[in-house]
């Protein structure tokens, strides 16, 4: 055997053992996760096998208030700002047409529906109690059950729609050190900058290379990502100066992409133009259930904390295929996918 093949086969081995001994983080738009789709028991059911592929998983549209109906006028008003930007555009509707056609193509029909076993989530609000989560008892295929807590912001939102970053992390590998809601401006006063202002966390595990880390959610409105996503570098400023740390993750449904950021616009964007960030979900990467192919969901890390990451495994997980659903149940659970990343495992290092 080549000296280049040994190299090559060994590299896949040490690629396989970091896995093995890895954290991993995901961030999960559930389209308007209210009593609605909680009371679901089959959706209920797939969104618990979901969250079980995870240690730590942020949960985005998890209604703060009983406003569903709102929320979801207040998306098609995104949405129809969304589509008036596109026409202004050169090109623009032909280009998404384009991408419509070889999502549906790319996509197909993929299966038959999961029929199994059907168990009732329990819905919570309250922050950082125990959560034990009954409906999320069912694990990660063969595997035993796991205990999970939770850590959730308050209502956010400028509108009588509010929405809640919510955390839920395994007990039996992290805990939360710290956290704080960012403070962005007046919103009486019309001065603040985020719709939902990032709720940031400091999870600590003694089982990651890096034992202290700060993830940094955000759900950004979809007419004004570029204004959002480019204020996530301020946010990442002052956790350094509050917390004296640069092991940071940001993540979350950022709609950055297709219509909602165009490729002019990258260059307003400081989080982007900063080459000390890292973007491990690429533009070339498709986290929608639609038939539209958009990046929209990120994962970003700061250069400290991509020495934690385990390399190339920053991906986007697609439930449909996994869990063997028809199209249409996959997009009534959400009209994205999760997106996923590794952390190295501390016990790796130490073999």
């Amino acid at each position: 055997m080549s000296r280049m093949r040994v190299a090559c086969v060994l590299g896949q081995f040490v690629a396989l053992l970091q896995i093995s001994h890895s954290l991993l983080l995901g961030a999960f738009n559930i389209r308007t996760f209210g009593d609605t789709k909680a009371s679901n028991v089959t959706l209920m059911n797939i969104i618990s096998m979901i969250v079980h592929r995870y240690d730590i998983i942020l949960i985005q549209e998890r209604g703060g208030e009983e406003k569903e109906e709102e929320g979801k006028e207040e998306r098609k008003e995104e949405e129809r700002r969304g589509e008036e930007k596109e026409k202004e555009g050169e090109g623009k509707g032909e280009e998404r047409r384009g991408e419509e056609r070889r999502g549906e193509e790319r996509r197909g029909e993929r299966g038959e529906e999961r029929r199994g076993e059907e168990r009732r989530g329990t819905e919570h609000r309250n922050t950082h109690k125990k959560y034990d989560a009954q409906s999320l008892q069912r694990g990660r295929r063969g595997s035993p059950p796991f205990r999970y807590s939770f850590i959730v912001s308050e209502p956010l939102g400028r509108s009588s729609y509010k929405e809640r970053y919510l955390f839920l992390y395994r007990e039996d590998t992290v805990s939360v050190a710290k956290n704080y809601t960012y403070d962005d401006g007046c919103e009486p006063c019309g001065t603040d900058t985020f719709n939902r202002e990032p709720f940031v966390v400091m999870f600590s595990s003694k089982h990651t290379a890096v034992e202290n880390f700060v993830l940094i959610p955000q759900h950004t409105s979809p007419n004004s990502a570029v204004k959002e996503i480019d204020a996530l570098y301020d946010v990442v400023v002052d956790v350094r100066h509050r917390w004296k740390t640069n092991d940071i993750l940001l993540l979350g449904d950022f709609n950055a992409g297709c219509n909602y950021v165009t490729r002019s616009e990258w260059q307003q964007i400081r989080l982007f133009t900063d080459k000390s960030f890292h973007w491990l979900i690429t533009d070339d990467e498709d986290t929608t259930v639609t038939h539209t192919i958009c990046p929209y969901d990120r994962i970003v890390v700061t250069a400290d904390m991509m020495g934690g990451v385990v390399p190339h495994s920053a991906a986007v997980y697609d439930y449909m295929v996994d869990l063997n659903l028809i199209h249409s149940l996959a997009l009534a659970v959400s009209d994205h996918f999760p997106v996923e990343v590794n952390l190295i495992g501390r016990s790796f290092l130490s073999e």
